[in-house]
């Protein structure tokens, strides 16, 4: 292997996730201004849109659906609870274990945002493409499975 092309692959690589990152940005951007009115962080939002959407979650799989270290959870979730926005709870069958959900001002908060959430998405999905959205999505699951190999 030359230096050229071990130097091509990381470049190609780095591309790669500038790209992503760029990606992210560019939808991550369009909901600053709610998330800022309603004092929340954009790992804040994660947590509340999953647990609006999916329901009660125990800890570590809320930090799967979140992409979202533990630690940098345990951290979230403490802002959350003081807002009340989230409530934690044993697990019935491990007390070791939490479940977490949002309150009921939790749930009332994400019913009055989620419908401007949809709305920003759309305005999105309109300008890049749904068939582009949906290809960008396969192409990035399909990145993650080869990654868990």
């Amino acid at each position: 292997m030359t230096g050229k092309s071990k130097r091509g692959r990381q470049g190609e690589i780095y591309g790669l996730a500038l790209a992503c990152t760029r990606g992210r940005e560019a939808i991550v951007s369009q909901f600053r201004q709610l998330l800022h009115e309603h004092e929340l962080t954009e790992q804040q939002w994660r947590v509340l849109r999953a647990l609006f959407e999916q329901g009660e979650k125990e800890t570590t799989l809320l930090c799967e659906l979140c992409c979202i270290h533990k630690v940098s959870m345990m951290r979230i979730l403490r802002a959350l609870e003081e807002r009340k926005l989230v409530r934690r709870s044993l697990h019935r069958e491990d007390q070791r274990r939490h479940m977490l959900a949002l309150t009921g001002q939790g749930g009332t908060l994400m019913a009055r945002l989620m419908p401007q959430a949809h709305a920003i998405y759309d305005e999105i999905l309109d300008r890049f493409g749904r068939a582009n959205a949906r290809e960008l999505a396969r192409l990035l699951a399909q990145l993650h499975a080869a990654s868990q190999r």
